[in-house]
């Protein structure tokens, strides 16, 4: 990795999202199966990560950058803007939809440069507070976002349909808070 070539790209069109969602199935079939069923894994990639929820959620405001090593695309992050106030009061918060980064670029720093592009894009959407779920089991993740200012808000559930629940914690940051 060489750090003066990180960039991130923004998702815009067909080949953004076909370049997505094959870099989403690598890092989903590398990571989750220590953590949820592989049956979970595939049921979350077609719902959440398929060409048409891409689009969707697009389409709803929601941005998808791809996060870029030279040439080679090796993460990408989702943010949204919501309407619903911050906890800390008065504000809007940005909701991190997505983080994930490919096996052999994890522990090298690179979440650092994701997570001050996602402070970025808070404060373009004049939004106060950064806010995001994760998976209780999932305790790597929920220890890098402690590192950058996270805390945790409350645990939830949710069904997802399809026999399926994600057991989260709803996690959030101030956005000038976030230690980047």
């Amino acid at each position: 990795m060489v750090e003066d070539d990180i960039s991130f790209v923004d998702v815009k069109d067909d080949i953004g999202v076909t370049s997505l969602c094959s870099l989403a199935e690598t890092i989903w079939y590398e990571f989750f199966p220590s953590i949820i069923s592989m049956a979970q894994i595939e049921y979350m990639l077609g719902k959440f990560l398929s060409k048409e929820a891409i689009e969707k959620d697009m389409r709803s405001g929601c941005r998808y950058f791809l996060c870029k090593d030279g040439r080679e695309y090796v993460g990408f992050i989702a943010v949204q803007p919501k309407l619903e106030m911050s906890t800390a009061g008065g504000g809007r918060r940005l909701f991190l939809s997505k983080l994930y980064l490919t096996q052999e670029y994890r522990g090298v720093h690179l979440c650092s440069k994701m997570m001050k592009k996602v402070q970025a894009e808070a404060k373009a959407s004049d939004c106060q507070e950064i806010f995001l779920t994760v998976n209780k089991y999932n305790s790597h993740a929920i220890d890098v976002y402690y590192h950058y200012g996270f805390r945790e808000e409350k645990a939830v559930q949710t069904d997802i349909g399809g026999g399926f629940v994600m057991d989260d914690y709803v996690m959030s940051c101030k956005t000038d808070d976030l230690k980047v």
